[in-house]
């Protein structure tokens, strides 16, 4: 059957968020001038790197845990024809069993994430695993197929679902506005309202839903990319938003990075180069630290989860054709290109 032009902005979010996520991982959480001791120049295209030491085992178009989360939502939405959370409960409960138990499974996990979907293996109730305290972004991997799939219906029901969905491991006001700013604005993109567009609707909403202090610096961060993105540039927008995994950097930078690309790869390309900058109290900090623990407690460098963003954002926007061809050599291409949907 003949993809619609809305199919193929459909598949374009999925394959880019899977894109990003691949692009973006060899670089987590390192320092440009680390990866260039063992690696010619930024990153181009798909590649690996054997000298991470989380992600030394993947090869390059093989993605994270990221994506994985991101394809049980859909898997989930799909099998259910919209959104029961019964079975997205067995399905964390699936892969933090999986993480746990399965030597080599794990493709470095969110810590936030495993920590609460472990909860929930050990019975928690889905209101109670969450982390109440985090500001950290993992949830908007699972809340982006939610405003994906329920993209023709309306941005109430995005919000409530994204809400629930994220509540499971990032149950903080911050990180549950972040996914549901991220859901609704790729519901947006996919409708024809244009990034700027999307983004500005999007934020107007959360204004209104749900505030703490981390929340109005969020909603602040974004509308300093919505007013800056012409004038400022990508290096001195990096210093400014920060690469790292909290939700206060990931998604605003990931705005930023959307808007000023005029194409799907470029996006992803700058996202997925926005290597780690250690400054002041930080790069004190990271003294302390080996270099393979100085992985685990920075602040910086969420490529791989910045590039998915960017990649699902700018997949939307663009669609399938705006993507080159030279990436459909990402793991699991045709599973992720045929992929049924019963949209809402």
């Amino acid at each position: 059957m003949a993809r619609n032009k809305n199919s193929l902005k459909i598949t374009g979010a999925i394959l880019g968020f899977a894109i990003g996520d691949s692009m973006g991982f060899p670089a987590a959480g390192i320092k440009k001038s680390d990866y260039l001791k063992t690696n010619i120049g930024e990153i181009v295209g798909f590649t690996r790197n054997q000298s991470h030491p989380f992600f030394y085992t993947l090869n390059e178009g093989q993605f994270t845990d990221n994506t994985r989360l991101f394809l049980l939502t859909i898997e989930s939405l799909i099998k259910n024809k919209g959104y029961y959370e019964n079975d997205m409960i067995l399905n964390l409960k699936k892969w933090a069993k999986n993480c746990r138990d399965i030597v080599g499974f794990e493709r470095w996990p969110g810590k936030t994430s495993l920590r609460a979907c472990i909860n929930l293996l050990n019975g928690h109730s889905p209101k109670d695993s969450g982390a109440k305290l985090t500001s950290s972004c993992a949830s908007v991997y699972r809340t982006l197929p939610i405003g994906i799939f329920f993209c023709a219906g309306d941005a109430k029901s995005i919000l409530n679902y994204s809400e629930i969905c994220a509540s499971y491991t990032h149950n903080s006001i911050v990180s549950r506005n972040g996914s549901v700013f991220a859901a609704i604005s790729v519901a947006k993109i996919l409708n024809g309202a244009g990034l700027e567009q999307s983004f500005s609707d999007s934020l107007s909403i959360i204004e209104n839903y749900g505030s703490s202090i981390d929340s109005r610096k969020l909603i602040e961060r974004i509308r300093w990319s919505l007013n800056n993105y012409k004038k400022v540039g990508v290096q001195k927008a990096r210093k400014l938003l920060g690469t790292g995994s909290s939700i206060l950097q990931t998604i605003p930078l990931a705005v930023y990075i959307s808007l000023k690309s005029n194409k799907f790869e470029d996006g992803v390309l700058t996202a997925a180069n926005s290597f780690r900058e250690d400054f002041g109290k930080e790069k004190r900090r990271m003294l302390n630290y080996g270099w393979t623990e100085q992985l685990l407690e920075c602040v910086g460098g969420n490529t791989d989860g910045i590039a998915a963003i960017c990649g699902c954002f700018l997949g939307a926007l663009h669609g399938i054709g705006g993507i080159p061809d030279k990436y459909r050599t990402i793991e699991n291409y045709s599973e992720m290109y045929n992929l049924k949907w019963n949209l809402k």
